[in-house]
């Protein structure tokens, strides 16, 4: 059985004064996403321009967004999960990703991510 293709999805709230700094960041993370087997980087990172608020739950609430920042989802797309697993532990060990040299643009105890099975695509 041929495995299916894994997205790796995750939502951030950012800063608005802060997205050419975030841009530069995720430029270097897409490089290294690629080099360690990642099939696709969907470099559109998307920008929420109408993400309201909601009363039970919502994307601004579950990132706890501040009233400067915007949400931004965004996702790779990688071979397999175990192609996943493999090449995030080495991204994460990239020395060009440590906080000391690229530190993140964003509060990242706020980030939510997950791995997503592909069901559909049309």
């Amino acid at each position: 059985m041929t495995e299916k293709h894994h997205d790796l999805c995750r939502w951030i709230c950012c800063g608005r004064p802060h997205r050419q700094s975030r841009n530069l960041q995720e430029t270097c993370r897409s490089r290294c996403h690629r080099l360690q087997g990642a099939r696709r980087i969907e470099t559109r990172r998307v920008l929420g321009d109408d993400v309201p608020d909601g009363k039970v739950t919502s994307f601004p609430m579950a990132v706890k967004r501040k009233d400067d920042e915007t949400v931004v989802f965004s996702w790779i797309t990688w071979p397999s999960r175990k192609v996943r697993d493999e090449g995030m532990k080495k991204v994460m060990a990239d020395p060009r990703l440590q906080p000391d040299t690229n530190p993140m643009p964003f509060d990242g105890k706020r980030m939510i991510y997950g791995g997503f099975e592909m069901i559909v695509e049309a």
